[in-house]
C-alpha cells in the first residue's frame, strides 16, 4: 500500500467530517473511531480504504477489504446510483478485488486469485484507467510465471508493457522489459533443440540490455545490478563465460557497495561455479566460500543450498573428499527443506480450498439441522432415561456374579498383561531396528544417488560431444549408482581429445577415483597445456600420484584409459593407451578388417616398472573409425544357455566383441550402439552387470 493513495483518501476524508477530528495524522484507531461515525456508504468506503493501507497485519487488514467489497457490491446494484458515487464504488472495488488477489496468492489458491485479478482489471478497462490495467496485467503475468505458463505469462508482460510505453512510464517500462526478458530466458532452459535456445536466449538478451539501459538513465543501482546479473546469466548460458564473468563483476561492485547481502551471495556463487570450469579452482574457491558464508550468516535458504552445491563440486575438484561430502549433506538438507516448504504451500492450499467447500455446504442445510437437532436431542433425552432405570435394574442383578467373577480371572489376566507386554516390547524393538536399518539405507542411497550427480558433472555432454566431434556415439552403462569408468573430452582450437577411463573399482571407490583422474586430466591440459596423448598420461599419472601421496597411506588405485587425440586444422591423429588398446578401421576396406594399437602395459597409478607412455601417430584418412573401450564388455559373464554353464555362464571376451563390430561397423554409429546395447542385455539374460561399461565410437 503507498503512501501517496494513503494521503489522498485521509484529504478526501477530510471533506466529509469535521476537522478537528484531524488534529493529528489518523491513525488505525482513529480512523475506526471516525468509521463509526460515517453516514453514507461512500464514506465509508473511503475510512476502510485508508484502514487497508494504514494496517501491516496480514490478519486484520483484509478484513478492513471484505467489508469494502460487501459495500461496493450492494452500491453498485442498485438503479438510482448517481455518476460520482458509481464511480468512487467502482474505484474501491477494483483495488479491493487486486487485493484480495494477493491474499489468495499469499495463500497458495492461485485460481482464486487469478479470478479477483482479472475482475479487478474488467472494472480498470471500464473506467478507463490505464496505469491500473498495466499494474492488474503484470500482477496477472506473475501469476502465471509463478506456475510456470511462460506463453500465458509473455502475452501478458507484453500487454503490460505497451501501456506503459503509452503512458510513457518509464519505471513501468523497464520493469516490463526485464519481466520478458525473463520469460524467454526460462523458455531458453526448457528442453529446446540448440538452434531455437539460441535463438530465445538471444531475445532474453535483448530484454535484459534495453532493461539496463532504462535502469542506467533512471539511476536505479538496484535495478542496475540487477539487469547486469540478468545479462551476465545469459551469456553463461551461451557459452560466453568471459562476457558473463564482466557482467558478474559489474553487478557485484554495485552490489557491495549498497550491502546487498543476498544479491552479493548469489552472484559470488555463480562466479564460483565459472572460474571453476575454466581452471581457475584457487579463486573459484575463495568466492564460493564467499557466498557460502554470507548465506548461512543471514539464513538464505536458496543461496545456501546453491553455494554448499558450488562448493561441494570444487571440493571433490581439489581432493577435499571430506569438505565434498559435508558440502554434499547439506546442500540435500537444503533442498529437502525448500521442496517441503512447496509442498506444506501446496498441502494449505488444499485444506483451504476444503474448509471452503464444507463451510458452503454446511451454511445451505444449517437451518434445517437446527430443527433437526431440537427433535433428536429430546426423543435421546427420553430414550437415555428408561435406558438407566433399565440398565441399574440389570447391573444389581449381575453384580454379585461379575464380582465372582472377577476375582477369579483377576490374577489370570495380569500373568496374560505381562506376557502380553513382553511380546509387545520385543515387537517394539524389531521395528524400531528395522526403521533403523531402514534410515540407514536409504541416507546410503540418497548420498551414493547425490554422488551420481556430481560424478555427471564431469561427464561433457551429448550436445558438447556431436558439436566437436561429429559422428559419435558413446555406450555407457555403470554397473551401479555410481561408477568407476568415465569418457572425457577436451577441445581447443581444433584439436579434440577424447579418451574412454576404466578407474580402479566400481561404485562409490571407483566414482571417488575418477572424479580425481578426470581432475587430473583437466590440469593436464589446461595448466600445463600438454597436446600430445604420451606427454598428456605421463602427467596425469604424476597428478594422480601427487593426490594419493597426501593422504599418508599407500593407495595403488588409479586408471586404464584409451586417449585419441583429432586435430582437424592439421588433419592429424595421435593416440595413446594405459592397459586400453585402440581399433580402427578405414573407408573402403573389404569385410571391415580392423587395425588395433596395442597400449602400454601399465596403468595411470603406481607401477613397479613405469616407463613413458607411447604416442603413436595414424593417417588421416576421412571416414575411418575409432572404438576407445573398456574391458567391462568383454569381461561381462553370460550366454545363450546360462542354466548349461557353470559359475554363471561365461566371459563375452575380446575376440567375440571385435567381431561384432566388424559385423555392424558399416551402420550409422547409433545403430550400432543400439546393437550393441541391445547385444549386451542378451548375452547378460539375468546375470548380475559384473562390471562398468563404455565404448565410444568416433568416424572423421
Amino acid at each position: 500500500m503507498n503512501n501517496q493513495k494513503v494521503f489522498q483518501l485521509l484529504g478526501l476524508l477530510l471533506v466529509l467530517f469535521p476537522a478537528t477530528l484531524f488534529s493529528q495524522t489518523p491513525t488505525s484507531d482513529s480512523l475506526q473511531q471516525i468509521l463509526k461515525s460515517a453516514k453514507t456508504d461512500t464514506a465509508k468506503c473511503r475510512i476502510l480504504s485508508a484502514l487497508v493501507d494504514s494496517e501491516y497485519d496480514d490478519k486484520i487488514w483484509p478484513q478492513y477489504n471484505r467489508q469494502i467489497e460487501e459495500i461496493c457490491e450492494s452500491n453498485l446494484k442498485r438503479t438510482d446510483l448517481d455518476s460520482v458515487s458509481e464511480r468512487i464504488f467502482k474505484t474501491s472495488l477494483g483495488a479491493s478485488y487486486t487485493n484480495s488477489g494477493y491474499i489468495k496468492k499469499q495463500h497458495g489458491d492461485i485460481h482464486t486469485a487469478l479470478d479477483f485479478y482479472f475482475k479487478g482489471l474488467k472494472i480498470l478497462e471500464e473506467m478507463g484507467d490505464k496505469k491500473g490495467q498495466a499494474e492488474a496485467y503484470n500482477n496477472i503475468g506473475f501469476i502465471y510465471k509463478s506456475q510456470n505458463e511462460y506463453q500465458k505469462a509473455l502475452d501478458y508482460f507484453k500487454k503490460c508493457q505497451a501501456l506503459f510505453e503509452g503512458l510513457k512510464d518509464k519505471k513501468g517500462i523497464t520493469t516490463s522489459l526485464n519481466n520478458m526478458g525473463y520469460i524467454y530466458h526460462a523458455l531458453a532452459n526448457v528442453k529446446q533443440d540448440n538452434n531455437k535456445k539460441q535463438e530465445l536466449l538471444d531475445k532474453a538478451l535483448f530484454y535484459y540490455e534495453q532493461s539496463l539501459t532504462n535502469n542506467q538513465e533512471l539511476k536505479n543501482e538496484r535495478g542496475i545490478a540487477m539487469s547486469q546479473y540478468n545479462v551476465g546469466y545469459v551469456y553463461l548460458d551461451k557459452g560466453d563465460t568471459t562476457k558473463a564473468l564482466d557482467y558478474f563483476a559489474k553487478s557485484l561492485e554495485i552490489r557491495r557497495g549498497l550491502n546487498e547481502k543476498l544479491g552479493i551471495a548469489q552472484t559470488v556463487n555463480v562466479v564460483g561455479e565459472i572460474l571453476f570450469s575454466r581452471g581457475e579452482t584457487s579463486e573459484a574457491l575463495k568466492k564460493a566460500e564467499e557466498g557460502f558464508r554470507i548465506a548461512k550468516e543471514n539464513g538464505f535458504a536458496k543461496a545456501l543450498e546453491s553455494s554448499s552445491k558450488t562448493l561441494g563440486k570444487i571440493y571433490a575438484g581439489t581432493g577435499n573428499w571430506r569438505g565434498a561430502y559435508e558440502m554434499q549433506l547439506l546442500y540435500k538438507q537444503m533442498s529437502d527443506s525448500i521442496s517441503n516448504e512447496k509442498n506444506q504451500k501446496e498441502l494449505f492450499q488444499k485444506g483451504y480450498q476444503y474448509e471452503y467447500e464444507k463451510k458452503a455446504a454446511a451454511d445451505s442445510v444449517k437451518a434445517e439441522e437446527e430443527k433437526k437437532v431440537v427433535a433428536i436431542q429430546l426423543k435421546q433425552e427420553k430414550t437415555q432415561r428408561f435406558a438407566l432405570y433399565g440398565g441399574l435394574a440389570l447391573v444389581l442383578v449381575f453384580a454379585g456374579f461379575i464380582f465372582n467373577r472377577f476375582k477369579t480371572t483377576q490374577k489370570q489376566n495380569r500373568i496374560i498383561q505381562l506376557q502380553k507386554e513382553k511380546v509387545e516390547k520385543q515387537k517394539e524393538e524389531i521395528e524400531h531396528q528395522k526403521e533403523l536399518v531402514d534410515d540407514k539405507q536409504k541416507e546410503i542411497v540418497d548420498s551414493i544417488t547425490y554422488a551420481k550427480r556430481l560424478q555427471q558433472a564431469i561427464l561433457p555432454p551429448a550436445a558438447y560431444l556431436d558439436r566437436y566431434l561429429g559422428s559419435n556415439f558413446v555406450l555407457y552403462r555403470p554397473k551401479d549408482i555410481v561408477a568407476g569408468d568415465f569418457y572425457w573430452m577436451f577441445e581447443s582450437e581444433g584439436l579434440v581429445l577424447i579418451a574412454a577411463a576404466d578407474s580402479t573399482g566400481h561404485g562409490v571407490p571407483g566414482a571417488m577415483v575418477s572424479i580425481v583422474c578426470s581432475n587430473a586430466l583437466d590440469k593436464a591440459v589446461k595448466e600445463f597445456k600438454l597436446r600430445e596423448p604420451g606427454e598428456i598420461l605421463d602427467k596425469v599419472t604424476d597428478l594422480v600420484l601427487d593426490t594419493f601421496a597426501k593422504s599418508g597411506e599407500e593407495i595403488k588405485d588409479g586408471m586404464d584409459i584409451s586417449l585419441l587425440s583429432i586435430d582437424k586444422k592439421n588433419q592429424s591423429i595421435k593416440w595413446s593407451g594405459a592397459n586400453n588398446q585402440l581399433w580402427y578401421v578405414k573407408p573402403g576396406i573389404a569385410g571391415g578388417v580392423f587395425t588395433e594399437i596395442k597400449a602400454n602395459k601399465q596403468p595411470i597409478g603406481k607401477s613397479d616398472h613405469r616407463v613413458p607412455f607411447t604416442t603413436h601417430t595414424i593417417d588421416w584418412i576421412p571416414g575411418t573409425l575409432f572404438y576407445l573401450l573398456t574391458d567391462g564388455y568383454p569381461d561381462q559373464f553370460g550366454g545363450p544357455d546360462l542354466t548349461s554353464r557353470q559359475a554363471g555362464g561365461k566371459k563375452f571376451k575380446y575376440k567375440q566383441l571385435e567381431e561384432l563390430l566388424q559385423e555392424i561397423h558399416y551402420l550409422p554409429l547409433q545403430e550400432q550402439s543400439r546393437i550393441l546395447d541391445q547385444r549386451f542385455e542378451s548375452w547378460k539374460g539375468s546375470l548380475e552387470q559384473v562390471d562398468d561399461v563404455t565404448i565410444i565410437g568416433v568416424r572423421i
